[in-house]
């Protein structure tokens, strides 16, 4: 008969066992055994109960009816629930990847910050703008917003679009001998302001970034200097930026049309909208990055502004070097183009459908007599909406041919201090071209006056004069008025002098008081006065504020 042992028999027991008896093991212990059971390649996961144990849609849809206090808890439950409620967490507070807004630095910029750094994930963000002045700035504060602003930028999976607004520039901040104290340093601290901002420029461009704004707001007091070199100005660049533009001048036999779409695919960017209100961009260590960032970018809107510092033959280098094949939106003002600079930059963008031109740019179609209508008939073939100044499109629109896909032109006229505006000098203005702005679906006029608004008087041209019918091709009016309130005699002759654009079918006033340059309980009848002498107007905005004649009456 086989023995049978018991599993807590002594060892000493086993003795009388023969040779060939199995020994049988010691007892697993009770972990081991749960261990076994968890490894098991049979076993099933455990069924999860409460809140996790919802689809993920049921989840986000509770999760959606929670307030920002309540969706903070959530997120610190688990990491499931964590990456659903804060990404939630962070929309409502304003920081999400498609309408959020961060604006640095100001009081408060610390919460945002916090709350960014917060996710155990890296957020997307719509939009962020900084606000830096490092002139004026201690470099303990400098060095603060900047390190701030590098670590949330690596901490970010995207940037849609991204604002620099320099109150004043300096290219260094350098520490004085209180702040060494207070850093318990024995030497000069130095913040290159200049490298630092390449570097988030770059780490913006990056982050997949569609649109980037730089305005310069105050002071430029960066180190720009400009040497006479063969009785011109030019910037004095680097060796690289040198290495480039000879390059570039190399290839433009070969057409920089066939040589830029090469660079972009070699490394390309995301970047869209770039607008460049700032000479800072141009300053000889920017200037390399500059171009080097718009050739190889998607580029399809390019705002050029508030450029006065940059002499134009600085500008010939920078359009020379620059060809944007998706360029379909250019808009310039407040800078010197060479004429010459500007004809070959647009004849080398045939594919511009939108160009917006300043009242302070100079003209660039003064050509030879007799090359007038040669150059109209080849430039922007593609242009379907233009705003210019009235001495700009008596030379854009000479020829009756010229810009056959035109559908929209935009008349600005500005009214100096001490200045009136004189309806029979724009209508003289544009009797050369009143064949071509009648084939214009659509034509807008924008007064802008910088001065107290005065009315002037109305005058009645004679009925055989071509000029009346251009006045009345206006279907749309804006009047920029720089005052808080119109006078009593201002406010009585408005609805007369409207009464010239006898084709008007949009009013729009822009002025500094929100609430327009009248009384509210003054517009009903202003609006009224207005309609019996523009029987066809349908729409008046104020401020933006735009509502049918009926809803002002």
């Amino acid at each position: 008969m086989a023995t049978i042992l018991h599993p807590y028999m002594h060892f000493n027991s086993l003795t009388n066992l023969n040779e060939n008896t199995p020994v049988p093991s010691p007892p697993a212990l009770l972990d081991d055994v749960l261990k076994q059971s968890l490894l098991s390649p049979n076993r099933l996961p455990p069924t999860p109960t409460g809140l996790l144990s919802l689809p993920p849609e049921l989840i986000l849809s509770i999760l959606e009816l929670m307030n920002p206090p309540s969706l903070l808890a959530t997120s610190h439950t688990c990491h499931s629930l964590h990456h659903m409620a804060y990404s939630i967490y962070l929309v409502r507070i304003g920081l999400g990847p498609q309408c959020g807004h961060l604006m640095l630095f100001n009081d408060e910029s610390p919460k945002a910050l916090e709350a960014l750094n917060g996710a155990l994930f890296k957020p997307a963000l719509g939009t962020a703008t900084c606000v830096l002045q490092s002139s004026c700035d201690t470099v303990i504060r400098a060095r603060r917003e900047v390190d701030d602003l590098k670590k949330l930028l690596g901490k970010l999976s995207s940037l849609n679009e991204f604002h620099l607004d320099f109150i004043d520039f300096k290219d260094h901040v350098t520490s004085t001998v209180e702040e060494e104290k207070e850093m318990k340093v024995n030497k000069k601290v130095n913040v290159d302001v200049v490298k630092e901002v390449a570097w988030i420029l770059d780490a913006v461009v990056g982050l997949g970034c569609t649109k980037i704004t730089v305005c310069l707001l105050g002071v430029l007091r960066a180190a720009v200097s400009f040497t006479p070199e063969n009785g011109r100005l030019h910037m004095n660049i680097t060796k690289e930026n040198l290495g480039l533009r000879s390059r570039i001048l190399e290839l433009l036999p070969v057409g920089l049309r066939n040589v830029i779409p090469k660079l972009q695919q070699e490394k390309p960017n995301q970047l869209e909208v770039f607008n460049l209100h700032s000479p800072i961009l141009l300053e000889h260590r920017f200037f390399n990055w500059t171009v080097d960032i718009l050739n190889h970018s998607r580029i399809t809107t390019l705002s050029l502004n508030q450029m006065v510092r940059i002499p134009t033959s600085l500008w010939a280098d920078f359009l020379s070097m620059l060809y944007l094949p998706r360029l379909t939106t250019l808009l310039v003002d407040v800078l010197a183009l060479s004429p010459q600079d500007a004809l070959d930059f647009l004849e080398r963008h045939p594919g511009l459908e939108r160009l917006y031109v300043g009242n302070n740019v100079l003209c660039p179609f003064h050509c030879h007599p007799g090359h007038e209508l040669e150059v109209q008939h080849k430039l922007l073939p593609n242009l379907r909406y233009l705003s210019a100044s009235a001495s700009f499109l008596s030379q854009l629109l000479f020829s009756p041919d010229s810009l056959p896909k035109l559908c929209e032109v935009s008349v600005l006229e500005t009214i100096k201090p001490e200045s009136e505006f004189v309806p029979d000098t724009l209508r003289a203005t544009l009797a050369p071209i009143a064949t071509r702005l009648l084939q214009v679906p659509q034509v807008q006029l924008t007064l802008s006056f910088r001065s107290q608004f005065s009315p002037p008087p109305v005058s009645s041209p004679s009925a055989s004069s071509p000029l009346p019918n251009i006045i009345s091709r206006f279907s749309s009016l804006e009047l920029q008025i720089h005052v808080y309130r119109l006078s009593e005699e201002a406010r009585c002759g408005l609805p007369a002098f409207l009464g010239i654009f006898s084709g008007l079918k949009s009013l729009e006033f822009t002025t500094v008081a929100k609430a327009g340059p009248v009384e509210a309980d003054e517009w009903p009848q202003l609006v009224k006065d207005i309609w019996v002498r523009c029987p066809a107007l349908q729409m008046v905005g104020v401020n933006g504020d735009v509502r049918t004649v009926t809803k002002w009456l």
